[in-house]
């Protein structure tokens, strides 16, 4: 007698990556992008820091001015204004942070896979490409809305007492944009811009160019109609 043994074979589904490795992975993808922005924002900090204690200072000497109606008072108050109204060009880097940060996170995301084809490998791992791309994107995005909070807690510690005097105006096109929750959602913005035409072009280069390009366009308009309504 013949005796034939049936061996089964295992149709049980591999289980997916964890989601700590996905940021493990997260990690890897945007240390190098994080790292440079924080030392941006180092900088920028220091810089802020500094010229914010001395703007309080003065400030402070403006404010213990007496009479106010003097015509030394008056001169103060004109000195002031002058020296801390005027940023400069450090200014325009600043209505600028939010789309250098959204940007730089957001447009190699996808782009980067699928120009250099490594799509190919990285989305059909155990992961999955859904669960990648979810668990890439979150960090991503938490990584912007954290850093570009910290920036907006800073620039609106540094320009509280141009706003107690009047000098600046919450909504102002230059100022609202860099200030609270507005400058987290800007970020965002660059971001998620970064991500879709990245999609569409497949290329870095041209994905980050075309992501300030439209950052700035959107950044233009809600200028405008800030400036038309307030």
């Amino acid at each position: 007698m013949t005796s034939t043994v049936l061996t089964s074979t295992s149709t049980t589904t591999p289980r997916p990556v964890p989601w700590h490795r996905l940021a493990w992975v997260a990690w890897r993808r945007y240390r190098t992008t994080l790292l440079a922005v924080v030392a941006l924002l180092a900088v920028i900090a220091g810089v802020l820091l500094v010229r914010g204690q001395q703007m309080r200072d003065a400030y402070a000497s403006l404010q213990a001015c007496a009479p106010q109606a003097s015509a030394s008072c008056g001169f103060a108050y004109s000195h002031f204004a002058d020296t801390y109204t005027n940023t400069g060009l450090i200014g325009a880097l600043f209505v600028w942070l939010p789309a250098i940060i959204g940007a730089f996170a957001g447009a190699p995301l996808i782009a980067r896979e699928l120009e250099s084809g490594s799509f190919r490998y990285a989305w059909t791992q155990s992961a999955g490409r859904t669960r990648c791309m979810v668990g890439l994107t979150a960090a991503g995005l938490l990584g912007v809305a954290a850093l570009s909070a910290a920036f907006g807690l800073l620039m609106r510690w540094y320009q509280q007492p141009l706003f107690d005097d009047g000098l600046e105006q919450r909504l102002h096109a230059s100022v609202f944009p860099v200030t609270g929750v507005a400058v987290v959602g800007w970020a965002i913005a660059a971001f998620a811009l970064g991500v879709f035409l990245g999609l569409l072009t497949r290329r870095v280069l041209p994905t980050l160019a075309l992501t300030l390009a439209a950052w700035t366009g959107l950044a233009f308009l809600a200028g405008t109609v800030l400036r038309d309504h307030y």
